[in-house]
């Protein structure tokens, strides 16, 4: 084993954590697991979730369609120079 893995994210559940002593026993249950849980304000957790996640990573991660394949340097144009067969040239 040469590194250690750690999750660190936000626990959501219903009805929402309140008090510290409900926090800290969710901290206790994921410790041993290497799980360091989040709690943030409804204002905070809103703004990263309708705002980073959904308007920048998600399309980010979703809309590679739209990327310009034949000058991305994946190697695509090559294949579709020759016809579309799927096969690359090699320049020779």
């Amino acid at each position: 084993k040469t590194h250690d893995t750690y999750w660190i994210g936000t626990v959501s559940v219903v009805p929402p954590i309140q008090s510290e002593n409900e926090k800290q026993a969710v901290r206790n249950v994921l410790e041993p697991m290497n799980c360091i849980p989040l709690f943030l304000h409804d204002e905070i957790e809103d703004a990263h979730y309708l705002g980073m996640c959904k308007q920048v990573l998600w399309p980010a991660f979703h809309n590679i369609d739209l990327l310009e394949m034949a000058s991305s340097g994946w190697g695509q144009r090559e294949c579709y120079d020759n016809g579309g067969s799927g096969s690359v040239s090699t320049g020779n």
